[in-house]
């Protein structure tokens, strides 16, 4: 169980977020995927259990999928 961090601000989050998987090494192999690869990024994040839901990547993939070409990541 992690804790929930409070920001305040959307931009202060976003940093959080980054140096919370930074920092931690159960996220080295996420991040070592590589921005361009992100079915390799999924497949770790779901490996290693960032979602308890065990859809997690399955679903985002899903969400990501359906993002208009522009927006997708």
């Amino acid at each position: 169980m992690d804790k929930f961090g409070q920001y305040s601000s959307p931009e202060h989050s976003i940093l959080g977020y980054g140096s919370f998987l930074k920092s931690n090494p159960k996220y080295k192999y996420f991040l070592a995927a590589g921005a361009d690869n992100e079915d390799a990024q999924l497949s770790a994040l779901q490996h290693f259990n960032y979602a308890s839901d065990p859809k997690y990547a399955q679903k985002l993939k899903s969400i990501i999928k359906g993002l208009p070409k522009d927006e997708q990541v």
